[in-house]
């Protein structure tokens, strides 16, 4: 079944009894035209920021939209604390990117990475009483640069994350605010808009800390854009479809 072409799907349901006894049905479901959706899920890695993160969640307040925050260790900043409860209050979901953005701590091995998911989720847990479910690995799960540090450990992580319990989200569209000191906002507008496509889930890498104040002055114009052509902007639940690297290269 495709959510995003229109036709007429059969579904075969089975189902087996405390007995043994095994059933099966098959159901018609109907896409019409009209129920057909492109979803943009709008992701953003390495934050909450004190500056940058506040402007975006008022913008996709202010546009009705959603999005999905990959986190950092916040400490104890009762700042960030309260960004991150409004994230929740407005909609939003939080992933785990991870413990600490610095490679070499992060790859020395496969059990590192999994014990700071461990942290960061306890961490939600305690101030939020929020479990995440979805995970980022620092560079993507298709990252070379892991390699200098522990050789296959992203072969490694890519299943044990979801032995932890989490789904692992890379992306498919890049906006390019990381490329050179600062990107300009209207940069970051075309390489989003221009790299969305209909007919899959776009799930579209940014960032959001405190020195990426050009994103979050492209985000308005992004919303109107995707709006206006077609596009619904969600926030990841457990329930999307991911996008994984088709390639694991360490």
């Amino acid at each position: 079944m495709d959510l995003f072409k229109e036709g007429t799907y059969d579904i075969t349901y089975t189902v087996t009894d405390e007995s043994g006894n095994t059933a099966t049905a098959i159901r018609k479901v109907v896409v019409p035209k009209d129920a057909v959706v492109n979803p943009v899920y709008l992701t953003f890695d390495d934050g909450p920021s004190t500056k940058v993160t506040p402007k975006i969640l008022n913008t996709l307040k202010k546009n009705n939209c959603h999005a999905t925050f990959f986190i950092l260790n916040y400490g104890n900043s009762s700042q960030k604390i309260n960004t991150l409860k409004q994230m929740i209050k407005n909609g939003n979901t939080i992933g785990i990117h991870s413990y600490t953005h610095q490679w070499k701590k992060v790859y020395a091995n496969e059990k590192v990475y999994v014990d700071g998911l461990k942290k960061m989720a306890k961490m939600l847990k305690k101030d939020l009483n929020y479990v995440p479910f979805a995970c980022r690995f620092p560079g993507g799960s298709g990252n070379s640069v892991s390699k200098k540090y522990s050789k296959g450990v992203m072969t490694k992580l890519t299943k044990s994350v979801e032995k932890a319990g989490y789904t692992y989200f890379d992306w498919n569209v890049y906006d390019g605010d990381s490329d050179g000191p600062v990107a300009p906002a209207s940069t970051i507008v075309k390489n989003v808009t221009t790299r969305i496509k209909k007919g899959r889930n776009n799930i579209v890498l940014l960032h959001d800390i405190n020195s990426k104040e050009t994103t979050a002055q492209a985000l308005e114009e992004i919303l109107k854009w995707g709006k206006s052509h077609g596009y619904v902007f969600y926030a990841l639940t457990p329930q999307t479809r991911p996008y994984q690297s088709s390639v694991i290269r360490n």
